[in-house]
């Protein structure tokens, strides 16, 4: 895999001109590529192809989920911003809500969970600058054979991080299972987190569509037992 990336500038027909060259990353997953787009209805749209290079196994590749791309300007200019297409929304099935709480530790989830799922959390920072604010947040995901995918913010780093440990690792990948990172600045009210796991990959998507990350994922059992998590601190 190799994530997907842009460059954004002007196109007439005939010759690219870019606004810059700063080449910048649309997903900053590693196995999202071979991304298709199309245009229609004044709206552009991609998907793409979940593959890993380290993965050695017979698994059939699968697609992302299909996305809108929208363009939008920030302190650090143009970005391309990437969100599932609103359709999607209709493939839900039963809401079950996880009431708010403050977290410091972990917070297991009990009942089990069905592949596949969305999860939509909300974290609040306007304690951001506090000294016990926590360092890092997020989700973990398990199995019963051991298998551990933790997708999170870290704070102090500034950055979402997707990492994927499976146990007896060496037996599905020649080479190790790289962290994965996503930069963010978040300095906002909330921070949001859309997960949406299913049985060969997960995508995540946040900051509006600034900060999207896919992952294929080879556990030997379902990530059917779900975790929140807060580090260093509390939120």
């Amino acid at each position: 895999g190799a994530g997907t990336r842009s460059i954004i500038g002007d196109f007439d027909g005939i010759t690219f001109s870019p606004v810059h060259e700063k080449i910048k990353s649309i997903d900053y997953g590693s196995d999202n590529y071979c991304g298709v787009t199309a245009f229609a209805n004044n709206k552009c749209y991609h998907i793409g192809c979940i593959s890993h290079s380290a993965d050695t196994s017979s698994a059939v590749n699968s697609f992302t989920l299909p996305r809108k791309l929208s363009l939008s300007r920030n302190f650090n200019g143009f970005v391309v911003q990437s969100s599932p297409v609103e359709e999607i929304d209709q493939l839900r099935g039963q809401k079950k809500m996880i009431a708010g709480t403050n977290l410091n530790g972990i917070l297991a989830i009990n009942k089990k969970q069905t592949l596949p799922y969305e999860l939509n959390l909300t974290f609040n920072l306007n304690k951001l600058q506090w000294l016990n604010f926590a360092e890092n947040f997020g989700t973990e995901f398990l199995t019963d054979a051991g298998d551990k995918l933790t997708v999170a913010y870290n704070h102090t780093k500034r950055v979402f991080y997707v990492d994927r440990q499976y146990k007896g690792q060496t037996e599905k990948t020649e080479l190790p299972i790289p962290v994965d990172y996503g930069p963010y600045i978040a300095n906002q009210e909330t921070l949001d987190l859309r997960i949406i796991i299913d049985h060969s990959s997960v995508e995540l998507f946040s900051g509006n569509g600034h900060v999207v990350m896919t992952e294929k994922l080879r556990p030997n059992k379902e990530f059917n037992n779900l975790k929140l998590f807060a580090e260093g601190g509390e939120i």
